[in-house]
């Protein structure tokens, strides 16, 4: 079996699975951790156009995590051996150094630093919002519905009219039932 080698895309996928399958606030944290990977595995899956056999997102999650959050533990103390003048980039290197003196590595993984996302909404919120489109999608189909009215309405006028044009347009004499149809649609549309 080959090794898959993940590229930064990769990872940035595999970030946004597992934000987007462990903070959706309808099912929360009420999944079995099987299933839970397993949504994250198909919704890489998905985004990446691979079969689903061949993702393994739970091994390199538990990679990035923790080298992401040993890196954070570096940047943190670089920040309190910060001097004045020193600027963000000073900082940085610094937390590189750090990071390398401690784990013996290079930290590779900057691109899966990012800034705190905002807080997600809680789970009685998004089923209140949930509720809520609903009415807003009956306002939709009323809106709708009228609107095909109209044009219901219209076409009604216009298939009469034609009945109308038919029977004025012709040469012969109109029988009892055409004439009283005649002065039905003659009253009702003039």
């Amino acid at each position: 079996m080959v090794r898959r080698k993940w590229t930064p895309r990769d990872d940035e996928v595999v970030i946004s699975a597992w934000l987007n399958t462990s903070k959706d606030p309808i099912v929360s944290n009420s999944m079995k951790l099987r299933t839970f990977w397993k949504r994250v595995d198909e919704f890489f899956a998905a985004m990446m156009n691979e079969k689903i056999e061949n993702v393994h997102c739970k091994q390199r999650w538990n990679r990035i995590n923790d080298q992401t959050n040993k890196f954070c533990v570096a940047f943190a103390a670089a920040e309190r051996q910060a001097t004045s003048g020193q600027c963000d980039r000073d900082m940085l290197k610094r937390a590189h150094e750090i990071f390398y003196s401690n784990q013996g590595q290079k930290f590779t993984l900057e691109h899966a630093c990012s800034e705190t996302p905002k807080r997600p909404e809680g789970i009685k919120a998004a089923k209140a919002s949930r509720n809520n489109r609903k009415g807003k999608d009956i306002e939709d189909y009323k809106t709708i519905m009228e609107g095909k009215m109209e044009e219901l309405d219209k076409k009604e006028k216009l298939s009469k009219l034609a009945i109308l044009d038919t029977l004025l347009a012709k040469k012969d004499p109109l029988s009892e039932s055409e004439e009283t149809v005649k002065n039905k649609l003659l009253a009702q549309l003039f």
